[in-house]
């Protein structure tokens, strides 16, 4: 008999992290067509759907958003990156503009 010991490691896949910044100004069906998509990926359901009132996000958003580690941030058009950036809450891996 071998005394060697095994090592056993127990990982699971977990799906990758977005956070949405839209304008405030996205109309209801906007909305619920995001929502919709939303619920066709793994997690999506917990995506964070940030609104953005003229480039400033409340701050009762952002106590919200500031314990949330997102992978990919998505923002609307009229959604300053530099404003997002400049908030230094996240690392994401990428910034991505949605259409």
């Amino acid at each position: 008999m071998s005394n060697s010991l095994k090592t056993y490691v127990k990982t699971v896949a977990r799906h990758h992290r977005v956070m949405i910044f839209v304008d405030s100004k996205i109309s209801e069906k906007g909305i619920r067509a995001m929502m919709e998509a939303l619920l066709h990926i793994w997690g999506g359901r917990y995506t964070p759907i940030v609104p953005v009132y003229d480039n400033i996000i409340p701050e009762s958003w952002l106590e919200l958003i500031k314990h949330y580690d997102p992978d990919y941030i998505y923002y609307s058009a009229a959604v300053s990156i530099d404003y997002l950036k400049s908030l230094n809450l996240f690392q994401p891996k990428e910034y991505k503009e949605y259409k």
